[in-house]
């Protein structure tokens, strides 16, 4: 069972059955219509829990048919990545028919396509242009465009979707296991201390600045206050640019979806 989608309906589930109630109750249709809706209402319900995540595996080679190692795969908005072995095989775990993935032979480009509801790729790179069979003998094209890395090397973003793919309880769990060398750790009076710049002091705070929907608060607070699936976007700023001393520890900016 993806998880994400349990949460999704359990997060949901007031408003399902208050709209279940209206149109079985204060709506004057018919009974047959009634069960028309209960029946996609019942269908509905079954795809949002029972939706799966799947293995992709494929290969990936050049002009010549030769394999091509180190290729760079990722799936947007999921921190799920891979690269291609001296053999051109690769393999993407737990992924969602509606996801897309990002393919960079070269730093700097990237194709995009969807992986719709393939298990088995093989790609192909032209020049510029890449060619994806999903195994149905009709390839499809995407072209090689010039990116603009989002996640830079003082820097990272979380969206609203790489979290819900996961079950995660917390804000401290999604900032552990989305921005590299977070350190988080609570104290024995249940203090919370924190590190994203990899430098401890004994005698100076380490402690990030975090700002919730332009609110100044600390981690503790923020951890608390903050429902994770009501969050829509995290930016971490590790150099703390444009926040002056109090953002000499690195900054968290959180946006909820208000």
């Amino acid at each position: 069972m993806n998880l994400a989608a349990l949460n999704f309906f359990m997060i949901n589930r007031k408003r399902v059955l208050k709209f279940h109630y209206f149109c079985f109750n204060k709506c004057k249709i018919s009974m047959s219509m009634k069960k028309y809706l209960f029946i996609t209402i019942a269908l509905f319900c079954a795809n949002v829990l029972f939706a799966q995540t799947k293995n992709v595996t494929g290969t990936i080679t050049g002009q010549e048919g030769k394999a091509l190692k180190g290729v760079r795969f990722e799936v947007i908005d999921a921190n799920i990545f891979a690269k291609s072995d001296k053999k051109g095989t690769f393999t993407l775990k737990k992924v969602e028919t509606g996801d897309s993935v990002s393919v960079m032979v070269n730093r700097g480009e990237a194709a995009k396509f969807l992986i719709g509801d393939a298990i088995q790729l093989q790609l192909k790179v032209d020049g510029k242009t890449l060619a994806i069979d999903k195994g149905n003998g009709s390839p499809v094209f995407a072209m090689f465009e010039t990116v603009a890395e989002e996640e830079r090397a003082n820097g990272s973003v979380v969206t609203a979707k790489m979290i819900q793919r996961n079950n995660y309880q917390n804000l401290k769990d999604v900032l552990k296991a989305f921005i590299p060398g977070m350190s988080i750790q609570t104290t024995a009076n249940g203090e919370t201390v924190s590190n994203i710049r990899g430098v401890k002091s004994l005698n100076l705070s380490s402690e990030p600045l975090v700002i919730v929907d332009g609110v100044e608060m600390d981690l503790t607070s923020a951890n608390s206050s903050c429902n994770v699936y009501d969050i829509d976007r995290i930016e971490v700023n590790k150099d703390g640019m444009g926040y002056g001393i109090k953002g000499a520890n690195g900054v968290i900016i959180i946006k909820t979806k208000r």
